[in-house]
């Protein structure tokens, strides 16, 4: 049951404090028009807002010279902030006050709040923590201890309801009535009893010196507090001679430190010259060795287009060539052709010729044959009267032996 109920307390934390960081981060964005990074407590202002914040805190503090300026991000501290503020909600006026501490105390105070024990000022009204709307009179009634004087102003938002005013009562630890703060006879100081009607928004950083002190138009209205703001200057004299010989010592040894920084400034001067140069020379080698490659890339891709050229050229060559190949072989194939035709018309016409050739020799071999019949039935004509005539002629030589015989 224990543990259920601490999860639960852990779940109900967790999201009270998600829904403060939400707050707080609307808070910064509408104020600073920053980026709120939960996980870092504090983190730098930005230049256009320490500007804005700087003219605020100059126009009751001239003199002051801040070093930085830090944004606080403290989401449970700011949700319990809204609660008390939730609970004031009835005529609650929040109002921008400062509170200036030292710096230790001031990144102490982030940690467990403002604390009117741990402030180091004067307990002019009672156990309460002192705001005012005056970085001047807050610087002022500071804590004026001699051993820190890096200081942090502190601008804090504060819930102011009801105010009661009071001259001075070092035993006020709770108001009479529904009061929730004091405001001291001249109006410059707030005294906050309660724990969160307060949240810091805002660390500046600066360095308190004797003129804040001596300058301030509350030490001039003030001459009961001469002598001792006076042993107090004579006291910080001192310390201030005791800081200068140190500081001469501190500067001695930061010149040496200064002179052997300057060595080693010039050696990596020479070194980045050096370097420089090395990387110059580099450039240059790479520039001409990209021109050399730009140049081959180039006269490669000229030659690319030369074999391009000469492929072309080739190609219609050869196109142009099987052209003329085509153009021959159908020339000489109807060449050809007409030859064969010519060919066949003269073997036709041969043979038409050998043909009359063979109808005249038939002709004249009939012819001859009938010559030769002619010849040989007259040769047999002539042989029939030949040998006619010769058996006329026998017989007439018969006839003429049959005379002589007869004569005889």
């Amino acid at each position: 049951m224990c543990s259920h109920h601490r999860s639960k307390d852990s779940q109900r934390s967790s999201k009270f404090t998600a829904h403060a960081a939400v707050q707080l981060q609307r808070r910064h964005n509408n104020s600073t028009s920053r980026r709120y990074d939960e996980g870092q407590l504090l983190e730098d202002l930005g230049h256009k807002e320490s500007v804005q914040l700087e003219r605020l805190v100059h126009e009751t503090f001239p003199r002051c010279n801040v070093d930085l300026i830090h944004v606080v991000n403290d989401p449970q501290m700011y949700g319990m902030y809204l609660l008390r503020k939730e609970e004031m909600r009835h005529g609650d006026k929040e109002r921008i006050l400062y509170h200036v501490t030292t710096m230790s105390r001031a990144l102490e105070s982030l940690k467990s709040g403002l604390d009117w024990r741990r402030t180091g000022c004067s307990k002019l009204f009672g156990c309460g923590v002192l705001f005012s709307d005056d970085a001047d009179y807050a610087n002022y009634y500071a804590d004026h201890s001699p051993k820190e004087e890096s200081r942090v102003i502190i601008v804090c938002a504060v819930l102011v309801n009801k105010t009661q005013r009071e001259s001075g009562n070092q035993n006020l630890i709770v108001l009479s009535g529904n009061s929730d703060t004091t405001v001291s006879s001249n109006g410059r100081a707030y005294v906050k009893y309660n724990d969160y009607d307060f949240y810091p928004m805002y660390l500046m950083y600066y360095r308190r010196t004797l003129e804040h002190l001596n300058e301030s138009k509350y030490f001039r209205n003030d001459p009961h507090d001469k002598w001792r703001q006076n042993t107090r200057v004579k006291h910080q004299q001192q310390q201030q001679q005791k800081k200068q010989q140190e500081l001469k010592a501190q500067r001695e040894r930061e010149q040496a430190q200064r002179q052997q920084e300057r060595k080693q400034v010039q050696r990596q001067q020479e070194l980045r010259a050096q370097r420089e140069k090395q990387q110059a020379q580099r450039q240059q080698e790479l520039r001409a060795q990209r021109g050399q490659q730009q140049a081959q890339r180039q006269q490669e891709r000229q030659q690319a287009q030369c074999q391009q050229d000469l492929r072309a050229q080739q190609e219609r060559e050869q196109e142009q060539r099987q052209q003329e190949l085509r153009a021959q072989k159908e020339r000489e194939q109807e060449q050809r052709q007409q030859e064969l035709r010519a060919q066949r018309e003269k073997q036709q016409a041969q043979r038409q010729q050998e043909r009359q050739q063979a109808q005249c020799q038939q002709d004249l071999r009939a012819q001859k044959e009938r010559e030769q019949e002619q010849r040989q039935q007259e040769l047999r004509a002539q042989r029939e009267k030949q040998q006619a005539q010769r058996q006329q002629e026998r017989q007439q030589a018969q006839c003429q032996q049959d005379l002589r015989a007869q004569q005889e």
